[in-house]
């Protein structure tokens, strides 16, 4: 999963980056990622065409990913902590 991340201030599609933190530090799914639900399995299996390779994210990992919109790292963690309050 390391390459399925690249900070929101470099998107070249030659750097694929580990999740990192940008001028700003907020966090951005790279583009080029394919992804696909699968319901049946409770997953999303993410594609990443640059470095040929399919990657399993449990439900966990499925929040977190879907977090990273461009949040800064505090917005992240607070609302992955506010769904997960109770639990």
């Amino acid at each position: 999963m390391s390459r399925s991340f690249r900070p929101t201030s470099n998107n070249s599609a030659s750097n694929p980056d580990p999740p990192s933190r940008t001028e700003a530090g907020s966090f951005r799914a790279n583009p080029t990622l394919r992804l696909r639900p699968v319901d049946e399995w409770n997953c999303l299996l993410v594609y990443t065409p640059e470095a040929p390779a399919i990657h399993y994210l449990s439900p966990l990992a499925w929040v977190v990913f879907e977090l990273c919109d461009g949040s800064p790292r505090a917005d992240i963690q607070e609302t992955y902590l506010r769904l997960n309050a109770g639990k």
